[in-house]
């Protein structure tokens, strides 16, 4: 959305992080938290100036501890806070055997194995993602399954 303005021509501070410096609405995706300041003017030199504060968080995959696929929750996947992209999500039973693994981070796992319920119990996951700036992150925790 275009903000209303009767300016024509745009002076954004500091550069980093945004798409131009001289447009009314650039994307801002800056590394750390910034202060952007504007300069607008009107055709006819009239100047207002303004402040911007953009927060970064870092990016979070929460995941939940247990899961009952009969349930309401049927799939256990990621939720994730921010930008990130999954390199990989699996599931190993308490023995270290693989159970479920994918890239697809809208995917889960249902609870079981090649089609057949897998019993209740505790299982581990490990995540591997990628977040927007390129920086590679593991997550690993357990979940248990309920029937």
């Amino acid at each position: 959305v275009e903000p209303g303005t009767n300016c024509l021509y745009f002076s954004w501070f500091p550069p980093s992080g945004l798409s131009a410096t001289n447009i009314a609405d650039p994307l801002m995706n800056p590394a750390v938290r910034t202060r952007y300041f504007v300069t607008a003017t009107t055709e006819h030199g009239c100047l207002v100036k303004d402040s911007m504060d953009v927060l970064v968080e870092k990016t979070v995959i929460d995941m939940p501890n247990a899961f009952a696929p009969s349930g309401t929750n049927r799939v256990f996947k990621p939720a994730k806070r921010g930008i990130a992209q999954l390199k990989s999500f699996t599931i190993f039973n308490r023995w270290g055997n693989k159970v479920y693994s994918s890239a697809n981070i809208d995917e889960g796992w249902d609870g079981t194995k090649d089609g057949k319920a897998l019993p209740m119990g505790v299982y581990i996951y490990t995540i591997e993602a990628v977040t927007d700036s390129g920086e590679t992150f593991t997550q690993q925790g357990n979940v248990t399954l309920i029937r």
